[in-house]
């Protein structure tokens, strides 16, 4: 079987995307996402995401992690989904909604002379408590750490560090990310904040693993930090894969996401069943 694809990513947090905008998919979507996502054996990527029309917005988008699990948003993938529509031609002008899960996001698009579109922002609800108490304690790796716990759509651990380079995620993201208190598991957040308008953050996701870039979780960091005064309402973000801007506001009560969306190729998949 073959299927068309388009490849793009937002700092580097690189996702596959699958057109059913006219014609959707049956079939079994978790297998065909692992397969896909294989960095030997596939395309390669953090995730698939199905463009579709949608009753409740202009389009949606159905996002699955490399390990086949749903994601109920994506920061970095929403962004590139607007520029996959945009270039297209599907939408009239620079502005239009995304629906996941329920939840319908206002969205511009900036374009270069050409028309292309190049950077997006993305307008979100504010970061609602995980928990009744938004910090919890925690034990993981013989060792206790204070977590902010937040949803942006999807769940969020923030954990605040003093040298972002020295902190082994690959061995604490997953312990955090896989913990009991977490009933859908969490993406997890490492946090160096540079100054009041500056903080570095690396990303341990749920599903997939360290990744490059968070969207969704340079919102909860850059949001708890501003909670807790440690930044003012506008914070730039900077992740492995580049840079994320957010800002927080008050008068719209929302938070802006604004970044880069890539396109990086097109091709054929083709696709065995076992």
């Amino acid at each position: 079987m073959q299927i068309a694809y388009d490849k793009m990513h937002g700092c580097g947090n690189d996702y596959i995307f699958i057109n059913e905008l006219n014609t959707p998919m049956e079939m079994d979507k978790k297998t065909l996402v692992i397969k896909m996502c294989h960095r030997n054996y596939g395309v390669g990527a953090d995730g698939v995401i199905f463009v579709k029309r949608s009753n409740a917005a202009d389009f949606e988008m159905e996002m699955y992690n490399s390990d086949g699990s749903r994601g109920e948003m994506c920061g970095n993938g929403i962004r590139c989904l607007a520029k996959y529509v945009a270039d297209r031609g599907e939408m009239k002008g620079d502005d239009m909604t995304v629906s996941s899960f329920s939840t319908v996001y206002p969205i511009k698009v900036k374009r270069d002379n050409s028309g292309k579109v190049v950077t997006v922002k993305v307008s979100f609800p504010i970061p609602i408590p995980c928990f009744k108490e938004m910090e919890q304690c925690i034990s993981v790796c013989d060792n206790e750490y204070i977590l902010s716990c937040v949803s942006v759509g999807n769940p969020h651990a923030v954990l605040f560090v003093e040298e972002i380079r020295d902190v082994p995620v690959d061995r604490i993201g997953p312990k955090i990310e896989n913990h009991s208190i977490f009933r859908n598991r969490t993406n997890v957040e490492f946090v160096e904040v540079t100054d009041k308008e500056h903080i570095k953050i690396r990303v341990w996701e749920r599903g997939s693993g360290e990744t490059l870039a968070c969207g969704s979780g340079s919102i909860a960091a850059a949001w708890i930090c501003m909670c807790k005064g440690l930044t003012g309402h506008e914070v730039s973000v900077t992740l492995r894969g580049g840079e994320l801007e957010v800002k927080y506001l008050p008068d719209n009560n929302c938070i802006v996401l604004e970044g880069p969306a890539v396109h990086i190729c097109s091709g054929i998949y083709e696709y065995t069943q076992e």
